[in-house]
């Protein structure tokens, strides 16, 4: 389904949130999707830490 879009769909979608949202609060939008991005990545990479450290306490109680 999403292979069939190609670039008019993608700039139709886009011009359609031009006109939702207005030019002067895009960025904004574009600044806050950033940065929950950025948050996001960030938990997944600790989650990541926090599993490889539990399983090194697990270890080292186990000895």
């Amino acid at each position: 389904m999403f292979n069939q879009i190609g670039v008019p769909g993608i700039l139709l979608f886009l011009f359609v949130i031009l006109i939702m949202f207005g030019t002067k609060n895009l960025p904004a939008i574009g600044k806050s999707l950033g940065e929950s991005l950025h948050s996001f990545k960030k938990g997944i990479s600790g989650g990541a830490n926090d599993l490889t450290n539990t399983k090194e306490i697990d270890e080292d109680n186990k000895q």
